[in-house]
């Protein structure tokens, strides 16, 4: 990743702090390794990389994933957001001409389904496995499939950023409900709490023409280990298939 990139990424990660205004959110992220000028990267226009920015893919009925928005045009590229006041902030999908391509989602209850575990007379928000590996997977699969609608004209690396701010005091539900691991988990009380204001993954170079369940296994697995997790999410399979 070059300076020019590092750069770029500080200050989209900047713009959404002030949009959140202390606010929780995740945001991910992918853009190319290198920014090195003003030509397109990526046609935006292209009617089938608009049409993916209206109905992004979702992996299965009644999941978590990218609601439908209608993207509009900016300067930069194109925008996906409501429209409607009480829900303008809960979601913003971002395509730009240089070839980054961004999403914030609020964390808030029913988006991310938090319950709220009883601790010391305190009641922890407690964000739940589902979302935090499926909105990722759809979201890298739309990446993906952009990238090749688009005919993304890169060198061929990309850069993955994916973060969670403003979650002090939060923690992590790691198994679906109903299993052997969330009844341990609660039975040991194991709910570690994230002491700082954002927990951000470490960059990642990945080939433009990526494979969104590998990576989004990998991700959730780095994420898990911030929580002091040992073991990835169970609900990818040792070749990165999401079997919910």
């Amino acid at each position: 990743m070059d300076t020019n990139t590092q750069e770029f990424l500080r200050d989209r990660q900047q713009r959404l702090l002030d949009r959140a205004g202390g606010r929780p959110y995740m945001y991910l992220s992918l853009t190319p390794a290198e920014i090195s000028g003003p030509d397109d990267v990526i046609d935006v226009t292209n009617p089938a990389v608009v049409d993916l920015l209206r109905n992004p893919p979702n992996f299965r009925e009644g999941g978590w994933g990218i609601y439908r928005t209608e993207p509009r045009p900016t300067p930069d590229g194109f925008l996906g957001e409501f429209q409607v006041s009480v829900l303008r902030d809960t979601q913003r999908l971002e395509l730009l001409r240089n070839g980054h391509l961004e999403l914030s989602v609020k964390i808030d209850d029913k988006r991310f389904d938090i319950e709220y575990v009883s601790r010391n007379g305190r009641d922890i928000p407690t964000l739940y496995v589902y979302p935090l590996c499926e909105i990722p997977l759809n979201f890298l699969r739309l990446g993906s499939d952009i990238f090749d609608a688009g005919k993304c004209r890169t060198d061929g690396v990309m850069v993955t950023g994916m973060g969670l701010y403003n979650i002090r005091g939060y923690s992590l539900c790691a198994c679906g409900r109903n299993t052997e691991g969330y009844k341990r988990q609660f039975s040991e009380n194991n709910f570690p709490l994230w002491q700082e204001e954002h927990l951000i993954l470490h960059p990642e170079e990945v080939p433009s023409a990526l494979e969104p369940g590998p990576l989004a296994k990998k991700l959730a697995g780095e994420l898990w280990r911030a929580f002091g997790f040992r073991e990835p999410p169970a609900l990818f399979d040792r070749q990165g298939r999401f079997r919910p």
